[in-house]
């Protein structure tokens, strides 16, 4: 069991949701299947608030639909969906530098530049599991040098984030956990020892820059040279964020079969969790200060609840402890009560510190929420088969 809920239970309910409501809400409403490539704004209804196609959401599709077909349902229209997405990708989605825009309209014209570094990370992530599904070694190449160039330039010392809030140079966590993750998913493909750089520089600038050693938790900004904002950016924690970045550093890991570095992130976790749960009305803050772990955003999003409940389950499934299982049953429940919308199913992306969501809810997610979802399933039937044995993830260790 985990959290008081049976493993063969839980992972039953995960599977019926991502298979029978969240995977075919997507391919009716999330896919341009006159023209290829994702929708970025799809309603509660299936309705769409324009039919932009953001970066960001064309390497999230070909990611979530590749790895259904992959690894849960191998619907040939779900890999014809993830192969047209690339297409159109590639064919507009690129600029002369080989960098990922960050807007198009529907037909493939540019409506705003390579602004946004997870537009190029996303796509890595996309292509090493298309490359899993149909093995065109296009994708593996393109891959590559993307990740070159995305090294190139967070190494830059002008490095500016996309998003409005970041208006001057700086680092985040962020990004080098992001990063990481796409790094670790294609170097379980493709050995290659540039790429292991990177994916040891992201660690580093992780756990040597970012985390704060007195509190155990990640300062989501800082300056181009490491050093905290001397505003309110050098006191933010971001929790949702953190538990991707462990879940992160857990797979790199895993992939390394590196057991301390898997058991500093599992600990690191911890004291997300507890700096992040409202301990008045449950589910997991948006940002907090790191001094006492009180609230700068009290609001709920639903793709931080689900970041914890995936962290959660993969610290459970390689240690037992039984902490991560009662805070995995804890976020469970708070997201289950509050997050599910009861009008058109799927869940609201956003709630009050009290669990209510806005009159006018945001539109729906095509990324974390399946992601994690196939995540925990694959989680829980590796530990149904385990039945209570130690996990094999770290019998050959490379390194401690």
């Amino acid at each position: 069991m985990i959290g008081g809920f049976e493993l063969k239970e839980l992972r039953d309910l995960y599977r019926r949701i991502l298979l029978d409501e969240c995977m075919p809400f997507w391919f009716q409403y999330g896919v341009d299947h006159d023209l290829g490539g994702f929708y970025s704004t799809v309603n509660r209804d299936g309705s769409l608030d324009g039919t932009d196609k953001r970066g960001w959401q064309q390497g999230r599709g070909i990611f979530i639909f590749s790895r259904c077909y992959n690894s849960f349902d191998p619907d040939p229209r779900y890999l014809e969906a993830a192969r047209r997405g690339r297409d159109f990708a590639l064919r507009f989605g690129r600029d002369s530098r080989g960098d990922w825009v960050a807007n198009l309209t529907a037909k493939g014209e540019v409506l705003e530049d390579s602004t946004s570094i997870f537009s190029d990370i996303y796509m890595v992530q996309g292509l090493a599991e298309l490359f899993n599904a149909d093995h065109d070694q296009q994708n593996l190449d393109v891959a590559v040098s993307t990740c070159k160039r995305i090294q190139d330039r967070i190494m830059d010392p002008q490095f500016c984030h996309s998003l409005s809030v970041y208006t001057e140079p700086h680092r985040t966590n962020g990004v080098w956990f992001f990063f990481l993750g796409a790094l670790t998913s294609l170097l379980e493909i493709l050995p290659d020892s540039e790429l292991e750089s990177y994916a040891n520089y992201a660690v580093e600038a992780m756990l040597e820059e970012h985390l704060d050693t007195d509190t155990s938790l990640f300062i989501e900004t800082l300056t181009p040279q490491a050093e905290r904002f001397s505003d309110r950016r050098g006191l933010e924690v971001m929790p949702g964020h953190s538990a991707e970045a462990c879940k992160a550093l857990m797979d790199e890991a895993i992939r390394t079969k590196n057991g301390t570095l898997f058991n500093q992130s599992v600990g690191i976790l911890r004291s997300h969790y507890e700096a992040g749960w409202d301990p008045v009305y449950g589910g997991i803050y948006f940002l907090t200060d790191i001094r006492d772990s009180s609230p700068i955003d009290s609001s709920k999003n639903a793709w931080q609840q689900v970041e914890f409940m995936g962290s959660l389950m993969q610290a459970y499934e390689h240690t037992y402890a039984d902490w991560a299982s009662e805070y995995y049953g804890q976020v469970h429940r708070w997201a289950f009560k509050h997050l599910p919308d009861k009008k058109y199913g799927l869940w609201h992306q956003l709630a009050d510190r009290k669990g209510s969501p806005p009159l006018k809810s945001a539109s729906r997610d095509m990324y974390h929420f399946p992601r994690t979802f196939m995540d925990n399933i694959q989680s829980l039937h590796r530990q149904i088969e385990l039945n209570g044995q130690e996990s094999t993830a770290f019998t050959r260790k490379v390194s401690e």
